[in-house]
């Protein structure tokens, strides 16, 4: 969950320490420098991917723009790549282009999420979009699947006020 930039330079300490240790002869060396690479290696599989969910959640959608921005996505994990789509998906909604929030949801539904939960999250929050641009089939199809999942009690409002906003459209 750190930034890229603090991750980067955790990455050339960690290697730097493993390499002086190394040329002095101390084993200790290969540990630093497996750290090193392994928290290179986590900046490709996984990005910054949480840290931007993490400051959606807080609301913070300048800084989870600004650390989706600075994320590679060519090799992240199916999963990442899911919560990726995911934080596309609300910023798109939060600028107001709902369309474009719709097939990043869409996308990220494709990819597997870490939990029911976050399935029934997404699925509301993607029913709620179809409500908005008027896809009243999409959207009860969407809040059909998500009530499929058991949906937390802490959740079923939400899916309930949703369900509203589609009736209305009715």
């Amino acid at each position: 969950m750190f930034s890229p930039t603090i991750r980067w330079l955790l990455v050339a300490v960690s290697l730097g320490f493993g390499f002086h240790h190394l040329s002095g002869g101390r084993w200790l060396g290969l540990l630093f420098v497996a750290g090193g690479l392994l928290l290179g290696a986590g900046h490709f599989l996984y990005g910054s991917v949480r840290a931007a969910f993490g400051a959606l959640r807080r609301g913070d959608l300048q800084r989870a723009a600004a650390l989706l921005e600075r994320t590679p996505t060519r090799w992240l994990t199916p999963e990442t790549r899911a919560y990726h789509a995911w934080v596309e998906a609300a910023l798109a909604e939060a600028r107001g282009r709902l369309p474009e929030a719709r097939d990043a949801l869409g996308r990220a539904l494709e990819l597997p999420l870490r939990s029911d939960r976050d399935r029934v999250l997404a699925l509301g929050t993607l029913a709620a979009i179809h409500a908005k641009l008027g896809e009243r089939e999409a959207g009860l199809e969407r809040l059909a699947e998500a009530e499929a999942l058991d949906p937390a009690p802490r959740v079923r409002p939400l899916l309930d006020r949703v369900r509203g906003q589609l009736e209305k459209r009715s």
